[in-house]
């Protein structure tokens, strides 16, 4: 009976906490595609060392993302919203996908690296800055 009342207060505990949340990376060597799904970072950020690829799919609530030296993202036919920072130091691949940079609490946010989106917007109604690093495309 002990082992019955034990489970139930499990279920009851995994029922009602709050959802896990942290970064997500995909590190050196690794992939990662959302094919159609989406990809709710809840205000984490989203850091590629290997291979990313969103896909028709999505990526909401993302703090930042950072494609690191050697990573790739392909923007596939989906979207990424972000409201913090973009750093490309690897590969981004636009395709036909939209980037939307967003508010968010964060009053600047960093555009580094050089990127060609095919699809962009840089939308505040708090006056955010969007700031591009010197020498950046």
């Amino acid at each position: 009976m002990r082992s019955r009342s034990f489970r139930a207060c499990l279920l009851l505990l995994a029922a009602f906490a709050p959802p896990a949340l942290a970064q997500v990376v995909v590190p050196t060597g690794a992939a990662f595609s959302l094919g159609g799904g989406s990809l709710d970072l809840g205000n984490t950020s989203l850091q590629v060392g290997g291979s990313f690829a969103v896909g028709s799919g999505s990526v909401q609530n993302a703090d930042s993302v950072s494609i690191l030296t050697g990573g790739s993202l392909d923007g596939g036919s989906g979207a990424l919203t972000l409201f913090g920072d973009w750093s490309n130091a690897g590969t981004f691949t636009a395709g036909t996908g939209t980037v939307n940079f967003v508010d968010g609490g964060i009053a600047q946010s960093n555009i580094s690296g050089n990127s060609t989106f095919d699809n962009v917007s840089f939308v505040s109604a708090t006056g955010k800055n969007y700031v591009f690093a010197v020498g950046t495309t």
